[in-house]
């Protein structure tokens, strides 16, 4: 799928692929395999790694100090990380539980 939609729309695709999760550590593989010249791809990737720096450091600098001032009011303690640690391990459980039923179902409805 990454191939095919990089090489119909290689100039979004090389520009996009910095911006998407999950895109950006297999989309260098995919591009230095494919008809992409080099100066296309440096080209692009540098416009888009400046963009990408301009946006980042732009919500840093509009939003620093407000999270600056929101973790020292909201400074973590030992009862609050144990809280949530609890919390990450029940999340988990419920997914696991969730995930283990869909696969039963899954099965069973393949079965039948």
């Amino acid at each position: 799928r990454v191939t095919k939609l990089m090489e119909r729309y290689p100039v979004g695709f090389i520009f996009a692929f910095r911006f998407l999760y999950g895109l950006r550590t297999i989309s260098p593989v995919a591009l230095g395999t494919s008809h992409v010249s080099t100066r296309l791809f440096v080209a692009v990737n540098a416009a888009s790694a400046l963009c990408w720096a301009a946006i980042f450091t732009g919500i840093g600098y509009l939003f620093g100090e407000a999270f600056h001032e929101l973790a020292a009011r909201y400074r973590p303690t030992l009862p609050h990380i144990l809280m949530a640690a609890g919390l990450v391990m029940v999340a988990a459980a419920i997914g696991w539980g969730v995930r283990a039923l869909w696969l039963r179902y899954r099965e069973s409805s393949e079965q039948a």
